[in-house]
């Protein structure tokens, strides 16, 4: 004769696991690049690692190797003109990037044109 608590406990084993939810997979976390503008005989420069650009070649680096879901900080020179920055910043934001920061560049940046 079969007893309850065994017929029970083959029931239960038989019956199908509850679906396993899973956890959602975590959002990747915005980056932010790290651009620079500064002077050069006269001429906005732009850097987003170790070339200096022109505003053309600027463009066409971010647009082509940049994902454009991430910020961009933007570091510029202390005497850099205005205009300058204001171009690397309407260039940034026509490309979709976020400006996360306009700045002036720590000491220790490595990256800008040699000094």
């Amino acid at each position: 004769m079969v007893t309850l608590p065994f017929l029970t406990a083959a029931i239960v084993a038989m019956a199908p696991s509850p679906p396993v939810e899973q956890a959602p997979a975590p959002a990747r976390a915005p980056e932010s690049y790290v651009t620079f503008v500064g002077m050069s005989s006269k001429r906005c420069v732009f850097m987003t690692g170790d070339v200096l650009f022109d505003a053309r070649q600027f463009r066409k680096d971010l647009k082509d190797g940049f994902d454009r879901a991430d910020g961009i900080i933007i570091y510029h020179e202390p005497n850099v003109r205005p205009a300058c920055l204001a171009t690397a910043r309407r260039i940034v934001r026509e490309l979709g990037f976020t400006v996360t920061a306009i700045e002036e560049a720590p000491k220790d940046l490595d990256m800008g044109p040699p000094r």
